[in-house]
């Protein structure tokens, strides 16, 4: 049995800025002292005439592992790994300009303590930390009928030998959109 404590603070109605945090602590259980923190500031303005988005936030996780990472007894597989906590910090921004159906978003994640599955297939702990970068670019495009969505995807881990990431990703789609009478 666990018991989390947890507490929020936020502004959600505001015409400049607007802001959450929140903060959850286990108090109880095998899993005592696990935490959870997060936050996000946003804000709106105007770019040449449009009503632009800004928003900055990120998280800190100290989160035990899933028992199954560490203990497992099957037929084909069995493991008893003791393994330590997993410490996750991420910061990100993005920019959205809705009327244009752009949006652009850059984030930066360390990675400590890392569980991942090995080339056996048995989950294993990387002793350091792993960063990974990336930015996503999203454009809607429409004339008439016809749209275009697009989003591109540029990702770098420092160990992709542990953690492999494709470095870019590409998603296209053309459609018309429109009604029948």
């Amino acid at each position: 049995n666990l018991l989390w404590g947890c507490v929020e603070l936020s502004k959600q109605q505001a015409s400049v800025l607007t802001y959450s945090v929140m903060g959850k602590l286990c108090i109880l259980g095998e899993d005592i002292g696990n935490y959870e923190l997060s936050g996000k500031l946003q804000t709106n303005l105007l770019l040449w005439k449009h009503p632009v988005q800004l928003q900055a936030g990120g998280y800190m996780k100290y989160l035990m592992p899933d028992y199954f990472l560490e203990t497992y007894y099957s037929n084909h597989f069995n493991w008893n790994n003791p393994l330590k906590n997993e410490y996750k910090t991420r910061i990100y921004g993005t920019l959205d300009i809705p009327e244009l159906g752009f949006r652009f978003n850059a984030t930066v994640e360390n990675l400590n303590h890392l569980v991942y599955f090995n080339t056996s297939a048995i989950p294993t702990q990387h002793s350091g930390n792993i960063q990974v970068v990336s930015a996503n670019w999203k454009q809607h495009l429409a004339w008439g009928i016809l749209n275009w969505d697009n989003d591109l995807v540029y990702q770098v881990s420092s160990q992709p030998d542990i953690l492999p990431l494709p470095d870019l990703t590409v998603y296209s789609n053309l459609y018309v959109k429109g009604t029948l009478s």
